[in-house]
């Protein structure tokens, strides 16, 4: 009877122990830092990351086969069943970047963190190659000392703080309280939260490609960006959160509009292979838009067309594209089909009839009506080279379109065949959102708020960014198939 009292006060003295003076880790990352990840339950991430079932796929791209050794070692350890090692590292751990280029780590101890208390008891017993243990009062610590840096360990609180600056460690106790944190995400809700100073994450986009960069140039951040990660056995999920403004006039009122439900969400047949649904404005916004950024070159094709299209057809640019679209327009890929399929919303028929009839009327550009498949008669356009050019600034190539009118859609593609099969699909409701493969991406979200499908290893077009940047290219690859908005 008297052990087991002496058992309970010890266990109560332990826990209040664990619980006087606590801290999150998040009060020792400062505002400063350019780059930040946090992670909530180290023991839940790393669950999540052996029991997906594409890992061994994912690991033997070359951009991440350097993780293989790190990710065998976890699956093969006994200490990852271990009850007392799962419970230590169930607290939440932070890394960040200062400025300065200050490596700092902090690892809530929690039930654990007790034995900081002790701290200086341990350097008696540890002996690893580059570690030492020295004396400095209330600053006291190990340091991990290699040929380019030293890492500077110890306590503080209930944390065990790491960092590759001294003054950063001395001056632990006193760093001002952080004021901003995660603003727009909550990290518990998520295996990862990553976040990034607006300049570091721009600088990292620019490097990667161009034409990013120069959208970079025209648009600002008003907060931090915020990244989310979580994964389970059969899905991978990413989130990106990033307030933006512009002090350019149409890119902000892009900015600014409130996100429409994409119909084509619900339309998009079964057998898509990818698919991209843009949704954020009008065609003429769109061009506006694309003006800011794109340079002289792509305003002089714009002169160029609406000169030859007044010449040739007799149509103004706002008479031929803008009259009549809508704001939605995708790309679609179908199973089987090498040529994708364009769709674009009309917003108004019969000004569409109109325009159709009219530029057909003209000498320059004909309409072969005569092709006829499963019941369905596709025409067929030659488009004018003052239009393809301004495709090709896209890179769509659809010199001899056929094309089909679905409800309020117009759809393009150089494949009679792709289109038939699309209309044939669209028509029996056979859609991607009723697919059980998109209801597991999808994770039972509303499904319309979704701007891109990827459901198998092709990439879009709109993707080049992916496919120049290694670990984003092998993320897409890798799982096979995702959703993106």
């Amino acid at each position: 009877m008297i052990l087991l009292c002496v058992l309970v006060l010890i266990s109560a003295a332990w826990m209040v122990f664990s619980l006087v003076g606590r801290v999150s880790t998040d009060v020792a990352i400062p505002d400063s830092a350019v780059f930040r990840l946090s992670i909530s339950n180290p023991v839940r991430l790393i669950d999540g990351i052996l029991s997906h079932e594409s890992l061994h796929e994912i690991t033997g791209v070359p951009a991440l086969a350097p993780a293989l050794p790190f990710l065998n070692t976890l699956e093969d350890n006994p200490l990852m069943k271990n009850r007392l090692v799962r419970l230590a590292a169930r607290g939440s751990i932070e890394f960040a970047l200062l400025p300065s280029e200050t490596l700092m780590a902090v690892w809530d101890m929690g039930f654990l963190s007790p034995l900081l208390r002790i701290f200086p008891m341990f350097s008696r017993f540890v002996n690893v190659p580059n570690l030492y243990y020295v004396q400095a009062g209330k600053n006291s610590r190990f340091e991990y000392r290699t040929q380019d840096m030293t890492l500077y360990i110890g306590p503080y609180r209930n944390l065990l703080f790491v960092t590759s600056s001294s003054a950063v460690f001395e001056s632990r106790e006193n760093a001002p309280r952080p004021q901003e944190g995660f603003s727009l995400v909550k990290p518990s809700a998520y295996n990862a939260v990553l976040r990034v100073s607006p300049a570091f994450f721009s600088s990292l986009l620019s490097e990667q490609d161009a034409n990013i960069a120069a959208i970079l140039n025209n648009i600002e951040f008003d907060a931090p960006v915020e990244v989310c990660f979580s994964i389970y056995p059969r899905k991978v999920e990413l989130r990106l959160t990033a307030p933006l403004s512009s002090r350019q006039t149409v890119l902000s009122r892009l900015l600014e509009q409130r996100s429409q439900v994409p119909v084509m969400a619900e339309r998009l047949p079964a057998a898509s292979q990818y698919a991209t649904i843009l949704s954020a404005g009008t065609l003429e916004e769109l061009f506006q838009a694309a003006l800011v950024f794109s340079g002289p070159d792509f305003e002089d094709n714009i002169r160029r067309a609406e000169s030859s299209s007044r010449a040739i057809l007799g149509l103004t640019l706002d008479d031929l594209l803008f009259s009549w679209t809508g704001k939605e327009f995708a790309v679609f890929g179908m199973e089987g089909r090498p040529h994708p399929v364009y769709a674009i919303q009309i917003a108004d028929e019969r000004r569409r009839q109109e325009v159709f009839d009219r530029a057909f009327r003209s000498i320059a550009l004909s309409e072969n009506v005569r092709l006829n498949l499963d019941g369905v008669r596709i025409p067929q356009i030659e488009i004018p080279e003052f239009l393809q050019s301004l495709l090709r600034r896209w890179d769509i190539f659809l010199p001899s379109p056929y094309y089909i009118i679905h409800g309020d859609y117009l759809l393009a593609s150089e494949s009679a065949e792709a289109l038939v099969s699309a209309l044939r699909a669209m028509q029996r409701n056979d859609v991607l959102p009723r697919t059980a493969v998109w209801r597991d991406i999808a994770g039972g979200r509303n499904t319309t708020n979704s701007a891109l499908a990827c459901t198998i290893h092709l990439i879009c077009p709109c993707l080049s960014f992916c496919e120049k940047t290694p670990l984003l290219a092998a993320f897409w690859v890798c799982t096979a198939r995702g959703l993106s908005a």
